[in-house]
């Protein structure tokens, strides 16, 4: 049984496609739509029209020039969802390529959480680490005070030994 290329091309396209969700809007030079392929709505735009202005949708695109060739990763769409935004000329226009970047930003948001997981943990070790110290230096002092109690202790009898021990001999 041999799969055919069309068959294989067929089934990669669709898996792309689930996967990342491509939307791409083709602009003029002043960033009028011209046209729309692609599930627009999945980013919340939806509404666009050909002619309309498309920065108003999508302010992420104010200040860009045209003919750029710009990345921007991982813009927030007006649907909420995170996108990879892609702006290229095309000739005489632009090209807007939007892709789901979902699992980038999900992937990120884990790493930052260790991160601060790991920051905070780090933080603990140092407030236990430096109560350690504090209570060892406690403990020191407390041990040098009992030295020197059993020293004066120590001399105390032995002096008081001496002072009973003196007359009894004379006894």
């Amino acid at each position: 049984m041999t799969i055919s290329a069309f068959a294989i091309a067929r089934y990669l396209r669709k898996t792309l496609v689930d996967q990342f969700k491509p939307c791409f809007v083709l602009l003029d030079q002043e960033f009028r739509v011209r046209d729309i392929v692609g599930d627009a709505q999945y980013y919340g735009y939806g509404g666009l029209s050909s002619g309309q202005d498309c920065r108003d949708a999508m302010p992420f695109l104010f200040g860009l020039g045209a003919n750029e060739a710009i990345h921007l990763p991982l813009v927030e769409t007006a649907s909420g969802r995170a996108a990879d935004v892609l702006l290229s000329p095309v000739a005489e226009e632009q090209g807007l390529l939007l892709v789901d970047a979902g699992r980038e930003r999900a992937a990120r948001q884990v790493v930052q959480q260790q991160a601060n997981e790991v920051r905070l943990s780090n933080e603990r070790q140092q407030k236990i680490l430096a109560e350690l110290r504090t209570a060892r230096d406690d403990l020191e002092q407390r041990h040098r005070r009992e030295q020197e109690a059993s020293q004066i202790k120590s001399r105390f009898i032995s002096g008081l030994s001496h002072e009973f021990r003196t007359p009894l001999t004379g006894i």
